[in-house]
């Protein structure tokens, strides 16, 4: 579904990518590597989409910064005579911010949400692989028993 928010293109570089260089890429942006050797390729692919989602929207908000920039400095020379026209730039002004911040949570909480799932992931390996060794132990410990049973018998 993420994937499905990209550009042809950009799935397309995603798809070509080998396992190594998604990971490189997902390390260099933060991710820790020993979750990452975890990660199947399909989750490798979607937290790289995930990413380059992300850039994409740092890169607009940068861009609208510059807008900001640029509006307040009209503002300026404008502020007499068109006091009307201000009020209704400062208000495109202020839904920009609000759809950058709510833009901004939304990928924290992606990045939150992805980080919980790696968490939980890894807790159910851990509790299988426990599993199997508690498993293991009690077959080891029985077949002691069987043992020691046919040297009394």
């Amino acid at each position: 579904m993420t994937m499905d928010k990209l550009s042809e293109s950009q799935r397309a570089s995603i798809t070509k990518m080998s396992d190594e260089r998604l990971q490189s890429k997902l390390t260099k942006a933060g991710y820790k590597p020993e979750i990452l050797t975890q990660f199947t390729r399909s989750d490798l692919m979607k937290a790289m989409a995930e990413m380059t989602i992300e850039e994409e929207e740092r890169q607009a908000a940068a861009a609208a910064q510059v807008d900001v920039e640029d509006v307040k400095e009209h503002e300026e020379d404008l502020q007499d005579t068109e006091a009307e026209r201000m009020t209704e730039i400062k208000m495109a002004i202020e839904e920009s911010r609000i759809l950058l911040e709510e833009r901004r949570l939304e990928m924290e909480d992606r990045k939150w949400r992805a980080e919980m799932d790696m968490r939980e992931r890894e807790m159910v390996r851990r509790e299988h692989e426990m599993e199997r060794q508690r498993e293991k132990e009690i077959m080891e410990m029985e077949r002691q028993i069987e043992k020691e049973k046919w040297k009394w018998t």
